[in-house]
Parts: C-alpha cells; sequence; structure tokens
C-alpha cells in the first residue's frame, strides 16, 4: 500500500512539472517584435452603417385571451370534478382477515 502511495504521489509530481510549469513560461514571455510591429494609426471601420430596422407589432386579439380563460376555467372544473368512480358492477366487498 505504502509503494501504490508513493507511485501515485510521484505521478501527480511528475504531471505537475511536466504540464503546468511549461504553461507558465510560455505564458510570460515577451515578444519585442509584436511590439514593434503595432502602428500608431486609428483603425479603418469595414462594416456597413447600422441602419433602422423597422419594428412590427403584431395585433393582439382578445378572443385569444378569452379562450385562454375558458381553457383554464374547464381544466379547473375537470380537475375539482375528480373521476367518475365508474361502474360498481361485479365489485366485492366484504372484510379479509390478514395474520402475521
Amino acid at each position: 500500500m505504502k509503494s501504490v502511495k508513493r507511485i501515485l504521489a510521484a505521478a501527480l509530481i511528475l504531471l505537475t512539472v511536466n504540464l503546468y510549469l511549461p504553461r507558465i513560461t510560455i505564458a510570460e514571455q515577451h515578444d519585442s517584435q509584436a511590439k514593434t510591429a503595432i502602428t500608431k494609426h486609428p483603425p479603418k471601420i469595414l462594416s456597413t452603417p447600422e441602419q433602422e430596422i423597422p419594428m412590427v407589432e403584431g395585433k393582439k386579439s382578445k378572443w385569444t385571451w378569452v379562450l385562454l380563460g375558458v381553457a383554464a376555467v374547464g381544466v379547473l372544473a375537470a380537475a375539482g370534478g375528480g373521476g367518475g368512480g365508474g361502474d360498481r358492477e361485479g365489485e366485492v366487498s366484504g372484510s379479509v382477515t390478514v395474520s402475521w
């Protein structure tokens, strides 16, 4: 068990050294050629100017809300009424004794 822990610790150290540390050194490199290529001129805009797009507003109908209201009342009535219970034909009623 001790050797498994040592192998796992060594693998973690190896991964840290090989994967994490090179990324740090690459991120901190300073490229002097990139600084000399920067110009002092303002950028040119190569896109078209913005246009005002007319907004078309849809006409809202009161009938839609009336139909939705009627549907909601119908759903509430069906939920409140419960099930019909059905036919009791063939149903056996009586007492059953259960013991342990």
